[in-house]
């Protein structure tokens, strides 16, 4: 179970990188509750870490970092750190300016994903495409973006 303080620190966190965004404070701070309700709760206690270190392939893990539906620099670190530990290749990259559907966006609040006509941004699809053509000779893990 997650600890209460647990969730105060993940719902501070949800509310700085909101405000960083330039979300206004009244609505960062309804959507930083949300991200602690009950049903979201379920998803903060999963580990998957366990999975991550059972996994024998390549992996590339692309996140953008005006992601608000995830913490991608939490998640990116979380991922590298585990890489690391069980010597897995990996990729792990966090594109600025992108939001969750690894689109260029403004504020990365999923009301935005409607008025972005990118489908997937230009360098995500580069890197996708170089790291399959490279995956034999990548390392424990590649530069960032």
């Amino acid at each position: 179970m997650v600890q209460e303080d647990n969730v105060d620190r993940r719902k501070a966190l949800v509310l700085d990188e909101l405000l960083r965004l330039g979300v206004e404070e009244a609505v960062a701070a309804a959507k930083a509750d949300a991200a602690i309700a009950e049903g979201f709760r379920n998803r903060l206690e999963a580990d998957p870490q366990q999975a991550y270190s059972a996994l024998r392939v390549p992996v590339l893990a692309v996140f953008g970092a005006r992601d608000t539906q995830i913490w991608p620099i939490w998640s990116a670190d979380a991922l590298r750190s585990t890489f690391r530990s069980s010597g897995l290749t990996s990729c792990i990259l966090v594109f600025d300016e992108l939001n969750h559907l690894l689109q260029t966006a403004q504020t990365g609040m999923p009301d935005e994903y409607g008025t972005i006509e990118e489908n997937v941004a230009a360098p995500v699809l580069a890197a996708v495409g170089d790291w399959i053509h490279h995956i034999p000779t990548v390392g424990p893990e590649c530069p960032e973006p």
